[in-house]
C-alpha cells in the first residue's frame, strides 16, 4: 500500500485552495478538525468553515480535491447562528466543535 502521505498537500495548503476554488468571494476562511492534531490520519478530513456575505447561498457539502476529503460548511452570519441553533437543539453541534481549533485561513473583513 503507498503512503499518500508524500503525495497529499499539507492541510491547511489543501484546505486554502479548495476555498479558493469553490469559494471564490469567500468572506473568511477556517481550517480545523483533526487533520490540524497529532490524531490525523491518512483518512482524515478537512473541515472547512467558509464565511460569506449575506447576498450569497450558504449550504454545507462533502467534496474530495486535492487527494483530501473535505467538509465545507459555507454560512452568512446569520445562517451560522441559525446552523449553531439547530445543531444545539440537536445536542450535536459539529460547528461548535471544530471551530475554536480551527486556523484562520484569510478574512477579508479583519
Amino acid at each position: 500500500m503507498r503512503d499518500l502521505t508524500l503525495d497529499r498537500l499539507e492541510p491547511i495548503d489543501a484546505a486554502r485552495r479548495i476555498a479558493e476554488e469553490r469559494i471564490p468571494f469567500a468572506d473568511g476562511v477556517i481550517v480545523a478538525g483533526s487533520v490540524l492534531s497529532s490524531l490525523r490520519t491518512t483518512n482524515s478530513d478537512l473541515n472547512i468553515v467558509i464565511a460569506v456575505s449575506q447576498d450569497q447561498q450558504s449550504f454545507r457539502e462533502t467534496v474530495r480535491s486535492h487527494d483530501c476529503l473535505a467538509e465545507l460548511f459555507v454560512s452568512t452570519a446569520s445562517s451560522f447562528d441559525s446552523f449553531v441553533r439547530q445543531e444545539i437543539a440537536a445536542r450535536r453541534s459539529p460547528l461548535l466543535q471544530i471551530s475554536p481549533g480551527g486556523v484562520i485561513l484569510f478574512s477579508r473583513n479583519g
